[in-house]
């Protein structure tokens, strides 16, 4: 509300406490007077005292996704510009302290072998981890998948002869149903106790896992 003494002040012509020095100078109470109508001012809001005749001010105060801002809009000029203090809807991370969107990196927390059903020579690989994404059934290769037995052979990345049968692809867990394409030509064939080495690429985000090792 307008004290007594601004408006003497104003009926002799001079200039009133801007909208913003008001706003400040109230932050305490816990409301402040804009352009005539009482607002909420966030507690211990720092602001210039700007004098402009005629000037409306608008506060937007800080919450746990922006930083809070002083808009102060001059009409009076007739360049219809408006300025700001401070900046509505930074980022909480740059002054609040929420933290920014994780990007979605898989992580191989197990890998279990076992002989394919009906196959003396075939695994089936069930992976277990975080951050997968997902996509759907599939039996060939992409760039999302890859198993290796060092010296024996490259399955299921894109361009190898040995393919996989992927019957279940979630963001926890791959299910592998058997190696398929060139599988058991050229010595092609995993055995018992070789070292295998697993890599996932999560489809959504791009990101790998990094090679994970697990003996037949």
């Amino acid at each position: 509300a307008t004290s007594a003494t601004q408006s003497a002040a104003e009926d002799q012509g001079q200039q009133s406490a801007s909208p913003v020095a008001l706003a400040a100078a109230e932050a305490g109470s816990g409301q402040s007077s804009i352009a005539g109508q009482d607002a909420a001012a966030p507690s211990g809001l720092a602001v210039g005292g700007i004098a402009i005749g005629n000037a409306t001010a608008t506060v937007v105060a800080p919450t746990e996704t922006n930083t809070g801002a002083v808009s102060l809009a001059v009409p009076s000029t007739g360049l219809g510009e408006t300025m700001t203090q401070g900046s509505a809807g930074t980022p909480a991370s740059q002054g609040i302290g929420s933290q920014a969107p994780a990007v979605d990196t898989p992580v191989i927390s197990s890998v279990a072998m076992s002989p394919l059903t009906g196959s003396a020579d075939n695994w089936q690989f069930i992976i277990s981890g975080t951050g997968f994404g997902t996509q759907s059934a599939y039996t060939g290769d992409n760039g999302d998948l890859s198993i290796v037995d060092p010296g024996v052979l490259a399955a299921g990345y894109t361009g190898d002869a040995v393919t996989g049968r992927v019957s279940k692809w979630t963001s926890d867990e791959i299910v592998i149903n058997g190696f398929a394409g060139a599988y058991g030509l050229n010595g092609w064939v995993i055995a018992p106790g070789n070292n295998v080495l697993f890599e996932i690429t999560n489809p959504q985000s791009g990101v790998s896992s990094g090679v994970f090792e697990v003996a037949a």
